[in-house]
């Protein structure tokens, strides 16, 4: 009877994704904005045309080469081997269905190996909601590399749970094939192998042990005890290193690869290099903590939510270092808003996108706003922190911030689906919500995945300068 609500959990969820997909290929059946470049990528190589590349794309194959062999089948059974149907703009779409739907399946595994103990029908209705984070699951009804990029990178870190660390190796290789920074997470999935490897290997001292992946992040007071905390770990892993070094060199070959791609491209963008230059974009940080905290209001807010955030700073007005560090840090984050915010000429060249509306009405209302706004970051930062750091260690948390930190910060883009890795490692590993609460969640993706796609399908409109061409509004 289990197996049986799993199952139709995961069918449910496929057949309504697949509905939608059909419905979006009836009303959309030619490709929008940057699905052109990549549906022109892809037919070329259905064509056999491996030398083609489209000028104005900045990822790397791996959509184009997946969506190649999963049509080959249906090119050979048709008699169409151009690809005239099998890759055309409506088939290809089903490539990022597949991708989704194998990925509820690796989040459902992921839950079980980090949730012991707990029914099988919670962790299927966990992953359905995970699974229907809006930003995700709107792009992967068209023709786009999120889908690809966020699987495998999520398949590698599954793997690393389960120690198959070759295997998780060259999930994390081919998810670079779809997105470069996907070299940043995984680092992530290292320290995590790191990890399960002090935590399941025999023979190491329980206290050495506890100390390096037992000890939750929220449980020390980070002002006094995290830095000694660090160097205490840091200790016993470099006294430990058999342990865990032999397991962590095939991750450490798929960063030797990317190095090796850096030099030979002489940069981590393909194509498209003249909107694309990396720089110091600081509050992308302070955007991905604000949007995250939102899309996850659900779970993390609580009526006595901002009482808590005050009770806790007053809680430490006492504490002369506790005042010192906040006012360097309210500063430095005036100061990197001041220096470092970076409008970047396609947020306001382009209303298509839900990112020009909050630039536009937001950051743009006045001078002053995003200034303003800084409260709201760090009570959304105390949110999340306050979530994650009860399960993960301090480690762990550091490593997170900092591989969000290297694939945003460069980015002069703010664009939403940047936010997507880090709200997948970040949802798949905080404790497992109440499971009303993530009732709550799944209705709140729902409402915004409808509201999404009404907009997308029923309200589109012309730009003067192109009269009779359809625009509609997207993520």
């Amino acid at each position: 009877m289990v197996k049986l609500i799993a199952a139709t959990c995961w069918a449910t969820f496929s057949a309504v994704t697949w509905l939608l997909v059909h419905l979006v290929n009836r009303r959309v059946p030619d490709p929008y904005m940057d699905e052109k470049f990549h549906v022109a990528q892809a037919q070329a190589y259905c064509r056999g045309d491996y030398g083609y590349w489209e000028p104005k794309l900045t990822t790397p194959p791996g959509l184009y080469v997946l969506s190649t062999l999963l049509s080959a089948p249906l090119r050979w059974y048709y008699a169409d081997p151009a690809g005239l149907w099998a890759c055309s703009t409506t088939m290809l779409r089903y490539t990022n269905w597949l991708l989704l739907v194998a990925l509820y399946g690796v989040a459902v595994a992921i839950l079980r190996e980090r949730n012991p103990g707990h029914p099988q029908r919670r962790l299927f209705f966990e992953a359905a909601s995970i699974a229907s984070f809006p930003v995700l699951y709107f792009v992967s009804l068209l023709f786009y590399t999120d889908a690809g990029s966020t699987f495998f990178i999520v398949l590698g870190y599954y793997l690393g749970l389960k120690r198959w660390h070759r295997l998780a190796a060259l999930s994390c290789f081919v998810s670079l094939t779809f997105r470069q920074t996907n070299a940043v997470w995984t680092l992530l999935v290292a320290v995590n192998a790191l990890l399960q490897e002090v935590r399941r290997t025999p023979g190491l001292p329980d206290e050495v042990r506890r100390r390096i992946t037992a000890v939750p992040a929220l449980s020390l007071n980070v002002y006094y005890e995290g830095i000694d905390h660090l160097v205490a770990v840091g200790r016993d892993l470099l006294a430990h290193r058999d342990v865990w070094l032999p397991h962590l060199v095939p991750y450490a070959a798929v960063e030797a690869c990317f190095i090796v791609f850096l030099v030979l491209n002489r940069g981590i963008v393909l194509g498209d290099r003249a909107h694309h230059v990396a720089g110091l974009h600081f509050p992308q940080i302070y955007y991905c903590a604000a949007f995250l905290a939102a899309i996850m209001a659900p779970l993390l807010f609580r009526l006595q939510s901002p009482l808590g955030f005050l009770i806790y700073t007053a809680k430490y007005l006492r504490s002369t270092r506790f005042i010192g560090l906040s006012v360097l840090l309210i500063v430095g984050t005036a100061y990197s808003i001041h220096r470092f915010t970076y409008e970047h000429p396609f947020i306001l060249a382009d209303n298509r996108h839900y990112s020009f509306y909050v630039w536009k009405d937001i950051y743009q209302s006045h001078p002053s706003v995003r200034y303003a706004l800084v409260p709201g970051y760090f009570f959304a930062f105390w949110l999340l922190s306050r979530v994650i750091a009860t399960q993960q260690t301090l480690l762990w948390c550091l490593v997170y911030l900092a591989c969000t930190a290297l694939t945003l910060i460069p980015s002069p883009l703010f664009e939403f689906r940047y936010f997507i890795l880090p709200f997948y490692f970040f949802r798949l590993n905080m404790p497992l919500p109440k499971v009303h609460r993530t009732a709550y969640e799944l209705v709140w993706y729902t409402v915004v995945n409808y509201a999404t796609l009404y907009l997308f399908l029923q309200r589109p409109f012309e730009w003067f300068q192109e009269p009779g061409v359809l625009q509609r509004f997207m993520w």
